[in-house]
């Protein structure tokens, strides 16, 4: 069984070689990673320093990029050579039993996610924000108790409780749902929901993956009002076209709530925490 991990970087000459050590410090038993390093226009010094220091690495550089985490990820997919896609943003970590964790969740299923461990750098502040806590999983301990209960295509209608690093797919099962979309943000929320609507995806509780929240990531450096706007509305219509979600008076209700709580506050945001703490704090999730 051949498993390809697609790192997604730019401009992370340190970053991309700690994500790129944590895959190839992988328990594996009867199965073999391939890493795909897709490197995203940087202008630092990352692709020549991967090329040398890592020539088991499949580099591919998107020469017409800058182009964004989700476009980089499906030109990845399209060089992988394994049956298992799995992702790792370049400033992730797995924990050495990731790999081995997914693959079993795959085993009768189309796809699988485990949970994902959040640090807060130190003093990591977004403005004059600081990121109240300094560890928590994604998905959050209540949305976990959802699970079984009620679909995940319906949690995920209401929040993002997925990371791509911590997820992994069959190669045809991506095929099939068409990748990430091409946005600047928000692309795993609409890409989760795709698959969610098609495929059968297992939930593992255990946190196999490391992520740390820092002062260059996407959802602080992107987390502007009109970006929120724009991804409720980009999930607001998935859920209006689907042919089940519609037809779910309840959602649709909890829908028309969570826009006019992004109306009143999303002004008042910094960072994607203050998102979702806004929908804890008004008993939405």
């Amino acid at each position: 069984m051949l498993i390809s991990c697609i790192i997604p970087t730019r401009n992370r000459e340190e970053l991309t070689q700690r994500a790129i050590r944590s895959v190839l410090s992988q328990e594996t038993e009867g199965c073999q990673i391939e890493i795909v390093v897709v490197d995203d226009a940087s202008s630092d010094d990352t692709p020549r320093i991967i090329r040398e220091k890592y020539p088991e690495v499949k580099l591919v550089e998107n020469g017409s990029g800058p182009s964004g985490p989700g476009v980089a990820r499906n030109i990845g997919a399209d060089a992988a050579s394994g049956e298992i896609l799995m992702f790792l943003d370049s400033d992730d970590l797995w924990h050495p039993c990731h790999a081995m964790l997914l693959l079993q969740g795959t085993n009768g299923a189309d796809a699988s996610f485990c949970s994902t461990l959040n640090r807060r750098a130190q003093n990591f502040t977004h403005g004059s924000h600081e990121i109240p806590v300094e560890e928590f999983l994604v998905p959050d301990p209540e949305i976990c108790h959802l699970m079984g209960k009620i679909s995940l295509l319906n949690i995920l209608a209401r929040w993002c409780c997925i990371m791509p690093s911590s997820f992994a797919i069959r190669h045809t099962a991506f095929r099939e749902i068409g990748g990430f979309p091409a946005v600047a943000m928000g692309e795993d929320w609409l890409f989760f929901l795709k698959a969610a609507s098609r495929c059968e995806i297992k939930f593992i509780r255990e946190a196999a993956t490391i992520r740390t929240l820092h002062p260059d990531m996407s959802c602080a450096k992107n987390c502007s009002s009109h970006e929120i706007r724009r991804i409720f509305q980009q999930v607001q219509s998935f859920v209006l076209n689907h042919h089940r979600l519609k037809e779910d008076r309840e959602l649709l209700n909890w829908l028309e709530r969570h826009e006019h709580l992004i109306n009143r506050e999303s002004g008042r945001w910094n960072h994607i925490q203050d998102w979702f703490s806004a929908l804890k704090r008004n008993g939405m999730l």
